[in-house]
């Protein structure tokens, strides 16, 4: 940390700095409640052995011969990484659904009243039935031909160890801006603490001061990650950002348009100030 600096991050704040003794204190948070959540049972033993992996299976990726409905190729192996299958099993996201949902055999059902519905409401409906329809498939297929990592996802989708989210989180979380994401790791594991250790005290815990901050910044961030939820869903702007160079022109002119239909629904200029820096599509200048 020698070189990092105080900087803004303004789903906190449009004032005050976020400090690297934040980022500090949560590292040494981490160094306390880590032997409790890496301790390994037998039968994880397996999961945690290394695994080939590629990290950014998406459909702009894969390669299909359409007539024989075969996978020809898979791109950009430069994402590939080796590692415990613990930290690396997920559904990639070409079959993840939009919004999170529990593993399980629940299958998912259209909304209460769809019938009702007006067919602009009922097309987005059955895209996003759909969608959770894709999820499923994705994990029954799973179950079925690919056990290790169904028995992995279905691991990290409890608190038993070890636990994989703050292990995922601690590395670069400055750098990368992922400072939220820990600090949300450790307070989980500190509010749940009596399923991971029942016999033990947790050595961390978080002011109320704390926990009031980080809630209002969840706050900001579930609105924004909604509103491009909803500007994804309806194709105006590109998921992850993800575009191709003969389309790029065209996207950008999009951006910039919802950026300032977005900004039109602040309520003074300060508002406005902070809506400018929080949209997430821009160029950020790089920091330490």
């Amino acid at each position: 940390m020698q070189y990092a600096k105080p900087r803004m991050n303004y789903y906190r704040s449009n004032t005050d700095f976020e400090m690297p003794t934040e980022y500090i204190d949560l590292i040494e948070k981490y160094l306390r409640i880590v032997p409790h959540i890496t301790h390994c049972e037998p039968d994880t033993a397996d999961l945690l052995q290394p695994t080939l992996w590629h990290s950014d299976l998406h459909l702009n990726n894969i390669y299909v011969d359409l007539d024989t409905e075969t996978i020809t190729d898979i791109m950009h192996w430069q994402s590939i990484t080796v590692a415990p299958l613990l930290l690396q099993a997920k559904i990639p996201r070409m079959a993840r659904h939009i919004n999170p949902l529990p593993l399980g055999w629940v299958m998912p059902e259209k909304p209460e009243g769809y019938e009702t519905f007006f067919q602009k409401d009922k097309l987005k409906a059955d895209k996003l039935y759909e969608s959770a329809l894709c999820q499923k498939y994705y994990e029954v297929c799973t179950a079925k031909k690919n056990q290790r990592h169904y028995a992995a996802m279905c691991h990290n989708d409890t608190w038993k160890s070890p636990l994989i989210l703050p292990l995922k989180s601690i590395s670069g979380a400055w750098s990368s801006r992922e400072v939220f994401m820990l600090r949300s790791s450790l307070m989980e594991v500190v509010d749940h603490w009596a399923e991971i250790q029942p016999a033990a005290d947790c050595p961390i815990s978080f002011t109320d001061e704390e926990r009031n901050l980080h809630n209002e910044e969840m706050e900001n961030r579930d609105y924004i990650e909604g509103l491009m939820e909803e500007f994804q869903g309806a194709g105006i702007l590109p998921s992850d950002g993800i575009v191709d160079p003969e389309d790029y022109e065209v996207v950008q002119k999009t951006n910039y348009a919802q950026k300032e239909r977005f900004m039109s629904l602040a309520e003074d200029e300060e508002q406005r100030e902070w809506m400018d820096k929080i949209w997430p599509y821009q160029d950020r200048a790089s920091e330490a």
